[in-house]
């Protein structure tokens, strides 16, 4: 039987040495891969970020969904937020050449908010990754199509500049097509133009209100972007495959990006072990995921748990899917999550309360609490498992380097 990992590490103890313990990528550098929000000096890792530019299509999802979440509700947000775009490897294939443009104009709109917004572009690397873009000789990718006698419009006869050949010069040239569009409004040529997606990201991109902030909304989350980012969800995918450890460095986050990258690769692997499932290729493979200070991701006051998690405590064990959590606190834990739960390591605990929670879940451990709470030697736990349904002790070892990751 093979197996991997994956540990979503929220205070990166286990990616990172620290003056208590030496890390697991440390004690078994040859199996472990780190990938980390912030990249540490003592720690080789890879950048756990995305390049919003090269993934319009799930990046435009991010971003929707992060301002759903986080701002008040208003209209110009939420019809940016309901905006689908195409990815570039589709966008390029398209063989409907109005199709096409469309596509290729949508996500330029896209690409010029992120510009406003800050974030940082690789303009050669994106140029050479949408280079189906270029439908005729001398139109590059940051050049939207408009026809000449559109432009001429647009601009002024003999006043165009050139086609977009940047990123800036693109956000002048959708911001100039934007009023002109916006002082035709029943202008037939403006009409056949554009769609309501089309407007949705006009609209976020050129403001009409003086209360619309616009991009300056989502700059916010330039934590999230690395123009230099690989597409870490395959590589991680990659990596269990081959029966390696990869820990998710999430230390110096706040909450909603934890959540949005636990439920991202939560999703990856559990799509990939189901495709798997249904070719008849899961064979030996299991991957095991775990949840450091799990009472982050799996709050008690939730009001429902649906979704990746929900799936992995009821169908988890089918497409070869284990689920370890860890908190001190057990009230703090979703109580559906926790009456999935099939085996239970507990170590000290330190309120009456939490012995009580504990209790109302598994009646096993009635009649231990005093212990539990009593109980400070390190790695001296109480075991209660699917196939014994008796609660005993057990001393875990020190971890030590050599024995797998």
């Amino acid at each position: 039987m093979r197996g991997s990992r994956r540990i979503f590490d929220i205070n990166g103890e286990y990616a990172n040495d620290n003056p208590q313990n030496r890390s697991v990528r440390t004690a078994n550098p040859d199996v472990c891969d780190v990938y980390a929000l912030k990249q540490r000096s003592s720690t080789p890792s890879k950048p756990l970020r995305i390049n919003f530019y090269e993934n319009p299509a799930p990046g435009i999802e991010i971003l929707g969904s992060m301002l759903e979440q986080d701002s008040r509700k208003s209209i110009y947000i939420e019809r940016f937020a309901s905006v689908a775009l195409p990815s570039i490897e589709d966008t390029t294939q398209e063989k409907d050449i109005s199709t096409k443009n469309r596509g290729i104009r949508r996500i330029q709109a896209y690409w010029a908010i992120l510009r406003e917004a800050g974030f940082t572009p690789d303009e050669r690397r994106l140029g050479n990754l949408a280079g189906g873009f270029r439908v005729s000789s001398g139109v590059g990718v940051f050049d939207p199509h408009f026809n000449q006698a559109f432009r001429a419009n647009v601009h002024g006869k003999g006043r165009e500049p050139d086609p977009p050949r940047s990123l800036d010069d693109l956000v002048s040239e959708l911001k100039a097509v934007i009023k002109y569009s916006r002082d035709q409004p029943e202008n037939d040529e403006v009409k056949k133009a554009f769609r309501p997606d089309d407007w949705a990201l006009f609209d976020f991109l050129v403001p009409v209100g003086r209360t619309s902030a616009g991009p300056g909304v989502v700059s916010r989350y330039r934590v999230l972007h690395d123009p230099a980012a690989t597409d870490f969800e395959a590589e991680i995918i990659y990596a269990l495959d081959q029966g390696r450890t990869v820990i998710l460095d999430l230390g110096n986050a706040n909450d909603k990006i934890r959540s949005f990258f636990a439920d991202m690769l939560s999703r990856a692997v559990f799509r990939h072990q189901e495709d798997k499932f249904s070719d008849d290729k899961l064979g030996e493979h299991f991957i095991q995921l775990y949840f450091e200070e799990a009472h982050n991701l799996f709050p008690a006051t939730a009001k429902d748990l649906t979704g990746v998690y929900a799936r992995f405590a009821k169908e988890g064990a089918k497409f070869h899917i284990g689920m370890t959590y860890s908190t001190q606190s057990p009230s703090t834990i979703y109580g559906e999550l926790l009456a999935q739960t099939e085996n239970f390591f507990i170590g000290h605990l330190s309120s009456s309360q939490e012995t009580s929670a504990l209790v109302k879940l598994q009646r096993a451990f009635s009649g231990v609490e005093e212990e539990i709470m009593r109980s400070r030697t390190p790695g001296y736990m109480r075991m209660l498992t699917q196939s014994h349904r008796f609660v005993i002790p057990v001393q875990a070892r020190l971890f030590e380097a050599g024995r797998g990751a």
